[in-house]
């Protein structure tokens, strides 16, 4: 009388089956020993057939396979500092890579980084595993242009922002450069977003010049006679009547 043990494992796990009853055994796998070890997908029934004193009959076993709870796992993408919430769906109890319990973590990575989720479902002992990613982008390096421009003369400086894809200023304006004409040396402030919606802020700063306080001296002569005026406060000076 040939029987065969049976077994219970987790899908595609190895279980071994044991014949008995008999001195030979061979297996409808084609194994010829007492013990035949499959690691079958679905629940499989084996045929053991075994052989004593010339004589031989038929036994089975069976694995029943238990099928790991399959689980479904969200992903964020944050700008550094940022903090994001991940969610697992598909089983009863979850344990995280990161020391987590629950269907959802929240955590604040400094770079991207993937997480291990496992997961069980009452009743059975497989489990089932998948992963969760939080992609974390820099924060755009935001700098500005600096220029000089005299009190109340010439043009408005100009001041140009680098480093994002789009400028908001602190005078309001969206444009990558703006033009100024402060009265006094100013510093303007302008935030700027990345591709990936990150933010940064860098400054800017318009230095206002004073005018120079431009004197000469004064001389009373005879007519036709030649006397020297002498410039101060200035660097270069230009006369009316030509001379530099």
């Amino acid at each position: 009388v040939i029987t065969s043990t049976s077994a219970t494992v987790c899908a595609g796990s190895p279980a071994t089956l044991t014949g008995s009853g008999g001195d030979t055994y061979v297996w409808s796998t084609g194994d010829s020993t007492v013990t035949m070890t499959a690691s079958p997908i679905n629940t499989t029934t084996y045929t053991v057939t075994g052989t004593k004193d010339g004589c031989y009959s038929s036994g089975t076993g069976k694995i029943t396979t238990n099928v790991a709870p399959i689980l479904t796992a969200t992903s964020a993408t944050i700008c550094i500092g940022q903090s994001a919430t991940l969610t697992v769906s598909g089983a009863d109890t979850y344990t995280w890579s990161a020391g987590n319990n629950g269907t959802s973590m929240t955590a604040s990575p400094t770079v991207t980084t993937v997480y291990t989720i496992h997961g069980n479902t009452a009743g059975i002992t497989c489990v089932g595993t998948t992963t969760a990613t939080i992609t974390v982008n820099p924060l755009p390096i935001v700098t500005s242009t600096s220029t000089s421009i005299c009190q109340g003369q010439g043009p408005a400086g100009t001041i140009t922002a680098s480093g994002a894809s789009t400028y908001s200023w602190n005078t309001g304006e969206t444009s990558i450069s703006i033009s100024k004409a402060p009265l006094n040396t100013t510093t303007y402030t302008v935030t700027g977003t990345s591709i990936y919606g990150c933010v940064g802020q860098g400054t800017g700063t318009i230095y206002v010049n004073p005018l120079p306080v431009v004197t000469s001296t004064s001389k009373t002569i005879c007519a036709g006679v030649t006397t020297t005026l002498t410039a101060s406060g200035a660097d270069t000076y230009s006369w009316a009547n030509g001379i530099n």
